[in-house]
């Protein structure tokens, strides 16, 4: 067992970073760095796990199977109480889609990959950072996983190369220190920067290289005490989500915790008297079951509100059950079985296996249910589209909704092209059509570089334009408010930019002879309509970003005799609050389900649209 000397301060400084990250996710705006309080655990982790390394390395004591076993006795006890609560919750708040979500992040998480896992996450329809509830075990991830490498890493060191063990280690902690910089400021591997261990290794090897530094001597601890607190609070004042992070500007906060341990080293430094008061260490004490419960509270709360923004009174309420659960878990989940003598086999069978086992059967049950874990299956409610029609991310030839014979008409665009594949593939029945459909989401058709979002929506943007002189009726469904910037605070130049390369196509397409058919936005809500149902609100408020672009896509019409506007949206907006039939008509705040999909043919059914008779 590991007889590395207790410190308070190390307690304080871990108040210090929990409540940092709290505060910011709280509110950004009230400390836009608290989030770099994730970098100040790092240092501690790495300073801690190397110095016990390092001394039972160093006196022959040491065996992976104890470290390990203290590793297990630390984490996974209160992390998978954690993780099931998680899970229990969102069988009773979550919608299905979000669920099966949950349940496969959860996957993921206990098995400390959820980094990975949040890395290449590109599902559109996902909840959204701040609503996501595991999202935070990323960092517990990158810490496991150094748990594995390092120690390992550290012994061959040790063995090997213990001259040039310092230098060694440093080199490291630089390169991966450039790594991160250079991947934080390429947008194609900015996720990855920020999840990956080996852009974040550096800062836990800030930590491990303080376990070989002998302590301050004179006035230097007291001096680096001022160092490290101006460090940090310029860490949490000073960067944003803007900056580039992590590289370069993790060095702040991470230079900040490291000198602050290294100043309480000689423990009469007044930096460490500071840290060491009964409230701080008290904090830093229950913070690893503060930070695990603090944002699954917040995401729920936000989730349930579908307010990223919490009022006061919902703040405070998360605030205090925070606080409670954290309490009560550090009392009878972290204390009582951290004193438990257990073998190395016996732990990993009670506090990882089982409960690993657990997780994974509650996935495969959501999975397999799509998330309807008790039956109530409501696909026309919960889908855009009942079945796989056309072809939504599938660049071939076969890509056909309706009728027979070559196609002459192609429906291509967005996610809010294929909201309305239903809508499309019966008129196309019902009028004798042959339809092709092409959508991506997120994906504008532009050619231009500006509006393609990654590699998906260039493969599209290539391919329409491959395939588009083969057709003489073009009709284009988008979320047009998103591209035309017709929302309070958006890049007008953005949108005036789109909106002249959207005018060249429509001259080539009118030299070329061909009808063009623009599709209104359907109504845009302001709350997620199948939450409301879910969670029993009535009341929405329609933006008007989508009449303002479907007002631009009218008057562009009118400009151009062979533009023809396709107007869907007077029939949606007298759906109030997004239902229709008692039901809701949207999966979100701007997708038609399948049901509004199915409603809105049989209404357009009873007023004919000339635009679509017109078509061959």
């Amino acid at each position: 067992m590991s007889s590395l000397a207790y410190r308070k301060d190390i307690d304080g400084l871990r108040a210090i970073a929990v409540l940092s990250v709290i505060i910011c996710h709280a509110n950004p705006d009230w400390l836009p760095g608290g989030f770099t309080g994730v970098d100040v655990f790092f240092v501690i982790s790495g300073f801690l796990i190397t110095a016990i390394i390092q001394r039972e390395m160093t006196d022959g004591s040491f065996r992976f199977a104890d470290f390990y076993l203290r590793r297990i006795r630390r984490i996974l006890p209160v992390f998978f109480v954690v993780l099931f609560v998680v899970l229990l919750a969102g069988t009773l708040l979550l919608l299905a889609k979000d669920l099966v979500f949950v349940s496969s992040s959860a996957r993921y998480a206990t098995f400390f990959a959820s980094n990975l896992y949040f890395a290449g996450e590109v599902d559109y329809f996902a909840p959204a950072t701040v609503e996501t509830p595991l999202i935070h075990t990323w960092s517990l991830a990158v810490e496991e996983q150094y748990y594995l490498v390092w120690p390992v890493l550290l012994l061959l060191l040790l063995r090997y190369a213990r001259r040039w063990l310092m230098p060694l280690m440093l080199l490291m902690m630089l390169a991966s220190f450039v790594l991160a910089s250079l991947w934080a400021m390429d947008a194609g591997k900015a996720m990855w920067s920020f999840y990956s261990l080996p852009t974040r290794m550096g800062e836990l090897l800030v930590g491990s290289l303080l376990a070989f530094v002998r302590p301050p001597a004179g006035r230097a601890g007291n001096l680096a005490g001022i160092g490290a607190l101006l460090l940090l609070a310029a860490s949490f004042v000073l960067l944003d989500k803007q900056s580039v992070f992590p590289g370069y500007n993790a060095l702040w906060p991470c230079l900040g915790a490291a000198l602050l341990i290294y100043a309480g080293m000689s423990g009469r430094c007044w930096s460490s008297r500071l840290l060491s008061v009964a409230p701080m260490v008290w904090i830093g004490r229950i913070s690893y079951s503060l930070y695990l419960w603090h944002w699954p509270v917040l995401a729920y709360a936000r989730y349930y509100t579908q307010q990223h923004s919490l009022s006061p009174a919902w703040l405070l309420f998360c605030a205090v059950l925070t606080l409670l659960l954290s309490a009560l878990s550090w009392r009878y989940v972290e204390q009582p079985f951290r004193r438990q003598s257990l073998s190395f086999a016996a732990a990993a069978r009670r506090f990882f296996l089982l409960p690993a086992l657990l997780v994974l059967l509650f996935g495969a049950w959501a999975k397999h249910s799509d998330g309807h874990l008790f039956g109530n299956t409501q696909p026309q409610l919960t889908e855009v589209l009942v079945e796989d029609i056309g072809c939504v991310y599938k660049l071939r030839a076969d890509c056909r909704i309706a009728g027979e014979g070559r196609p002459e008409t192609v429906v291509f665009g967005d996610s809010h092209a294929k909201h309305y594949a239903l809508v499309f593939a019966g008129i196309g029945e019902q009028q004798g059509i042959a339809m092709d459909f092409l959508t991506a989401n997120s994906c504008p058709f532009m050619l231009d570089p500006t509006f393609n979002q990654g590699p998906r929506c260039q493969q599209l943007s290539a391919y329409v334009s491959q395939q588009l002189p083969h057709y003489r009726n073009i009709i284009v469904a988008l979320r047009w408010s998103e591209y035309l910037k017709t929302y309070p605070g958006a890049d007008q130049a953005a949108g005036r930019q789109f909106e002249q390369q959207l005018v060249r196509w429509l001259v080539q397409w009118a030299a070329e002879g061909k009808q063009v058919l623009l599709v209104s936005q359907a109504p845009e809500y302001q709350r997620d309509v199948q939450r409301n149902w879910r969670h029993g609100h009535a009341d929405n408020t329609v933006l008007s970003r989508y009449a303002i672009a479907n007002q631009r896509l009218q008057q562009l019409a009118q400009a151009y005799p062979q533009v023809v506007y396709l107007d869907f949206a007077t029939a949606l907006a007298g759906w109030q609050n997004g239902f229709v039939n008692g039901l809701p008509a949207y999966v979100d705040a701007h997708h038609l389900n399948a049901h509004g999909q199915q409603v809105l043919l049989q209404q357009l059914g009873e007023r004919p649209l000339p635009a679509l008779e017109q078509l061959e």
